[in-house]
């Protein structure tokens, strides 16, 4: 006698779709969640690199401009706005300390390129920036106030998925830091971009101060342990320096 396969029924095969469906549904917002932090890990350590590899070329071409005994630009804050071809500033001398004008003379070595706020966007980016806990804006006033100040601009990555925004700090190195210590500029970096949320230190922003070397340094190197810790989180700017000490991993939400 032959025997006759039987196949499934539709009520077994609609159970069967439903249970799937319970399971997606359950684990598709944590892998969503972990796959935006492993490319927001990935996007932030992008920028930092292309970054600091502009500044490395703005410190080489300035070298090579100089001839017999002019000089040498061995760090940022030694460099002039003429010493590196940029292009017309106005109010702006070729004899003018290029870190005070960093901002406007030092993206295109950068592959970067601007985004023209007007004066009324800048308003609505510095309202929407956010500290990470939600509660209170008191330890972000200072980084809302940069955004509004000539000396700040923001550019957008040609070849990377985020925005940064650059705030010229010093002209030359009055205090004779160390250049370790020389704050030429403070740098924002939002990995998806200005424009799209939560616009969050911590969580899309991240904050550095670039040193007279060229080198970002992360905010929170020396309290990130304390204050961006797992399940409390104090200040979401420190949690950059976790984000770097971490190999690029968001690991604390």
């Amino acid at each position: 006698m032959k025997k006759i396969s039987k196949g499934f029924t539709l009520a077994e095969i609609l159970i069967c779709v439903a249970i799937v469906g319970i399971i997606a549904a359950l684990v598709a917002p944590g892998l969503v969640n972990q796959m935006s932090k492993v490319s927001a890990g990935a996007t932030l350590a992008r920028a930092v690199e292309q970054i600091e590899a502009g500044c490395r070329q703005i410190i080489e071409v300035a070298n090579s401009n100089y001839e017999g005994d002019e000089g040498t630009a061995d760090t940022l804050g030694a460099i002039r706005v003429g010493d590196i071809p940029h292009a017309d500033i106005e109010n702006v001398s070729d004899d003018d300390p290029m870190a005070l004008y960093f901002d406007r003379v030092g993206y295109p070595y950068m592959d970067m390129e601007p985004l023209d706020y007007t004066a009324a966007e800048r308003f609505a980016l510095r309202d929407s920036l956010k500290p990470y806990d939600n509660t209170s804006n008191a330890s972000i006033v200072i980084d809302k106030a940069r955004l509004t100040l000539v000396t700040s601009r923001a550019y957008k990555f040609k070849k990377i998925p985020a925005n940064v925004w650059i705030f010229s700090s010093s002209s030359t190195n009055d205090n004779n830091l160390d250049d370790d210590e020389y704050l030429a500029a403070w740098v924002y970096i939002d990995v998806n971009g200005f424009q799209k949320d939560p616009n969050t230190f911590g969580r899309d922003i991240f904050v550095f101060r670039l040193n007279n070397k060229g080198i970002l340094i992360p905010e929170g190197k020396t309290t990130y342990k304390d204050t961006c810790a797992d399940d409390n989180i104090t200040d979401g700017k420190s949690c950059t320096a976790r984000v770097v000490m971490d190999g690029w991993k968001i690991t604390y939400y």
